[in-house]
């Protein structure tokens, strides 16, 4: 019969530096792990992520209809790499959070800001556009395209023009209600760019992966807020054939 003295303190040293070992060869995975703030601020959402000890360059933020998913890594110093532990309690690995959103939002517009381990989100609501109208003519009118800007439309395509209460035809826009840095959006609600320039009778609008266009007046039906709504959809904007700027 052995007559070995168990050492309970030796017993208790040698589990933990098991689990350590056990931790270091496996990546840990926390979902729902990142505690999460959701606001509503009228207009917008306000989340507010806590992520300690994760780089900026170590978070991904993703927006997949309604559902929100937030990914980082904390990763180990370097200056760790020799030694053993002794107590170790802050986690080391992947941290995930996935949350559904009380509705949909625009993601265009949506941003981030992280400092002191705490990463915010603002989302921006996503309207719908205002009530539209489509003019109703008789006779010889009625076989003839709508214009915008002094140009046909394109075959087959109507013209949605903003309705107003005070009157049955919306008056043209003119430079003192659009300015700089204001989003275009078609009738259809699709993004069309930014107003780059503003002249006497008509707007540069700046596009991506497109040429510059300059939008007369006319084509726009109304200014919302800090957007200008175009009377055509964003994918007649090439077909309307309005001056762009010269290439220099």
């Amino acid at each position: 019969m052995s007559s070995e003295t168990w050492e309970p303190r030796s017993s208790l040293l040698s589990l933990r530096d098991a689990v350590d070992r056990l931790l270091e060869s496996a990546p840990f995975v926390r979902r729902g792990g990142a505690l999460l703030n959701l606001r509503d601020h009228g207009d917008e959402y306000v989340v507010t992520v806590a992520m300690p000890g994760v780089r900026p360059e170590d978070i991904d933020v993703r927006i997949s209809g309604n559902m929100l998913e937030i990914t980082g890594e904390t990763r180990e110093s370097e200056e760790y790499e020799t030694g053993h532990w002794l107590i170790r309690e802050r986690q080391i690995g992947r941290i995930e959070r996935i949350e559904s959103l009380p509705g949909p939002v625009d993601v265009d517009r949506a941003t981030t800001h992280y400092e002191h381990g705490i990463l915010t989100i603002r989302l921006p609501k996503l309207t719908p556009s205002g009530a539209r109208r489509i003019p109703v003519r008789a006779g010889s009118e009625a076989d003839r395209p709508l214009t915008a800007g002094g140009q046909e439309m394109p075959a087959g395509h109507m013209q949605a023009r903003t309705s107003s209460p005070s009157s049955t035809q919306q008056q043209p826009l003119d430079r003192t209600q659009v300015r700089e840095g204001m989003e275009v959006v078609g009738a259809d609600g699709q993004r069309v760019g930014v107003v780059k320039e503003v002249r006497d009778r008509d707007f540069l609008v700046d596009r991506t992966m497109k040429r510059d266009v300059y939008v007369p007046f006319d084509a726009a039906t109304s200014v919302e807020g800090t957007r200008v709504i175009l009377a055509i959809g964003a994918e007649q904007v090439d077909a309307m054939n309005w001056e762009e700027p010269r290439l220099t």
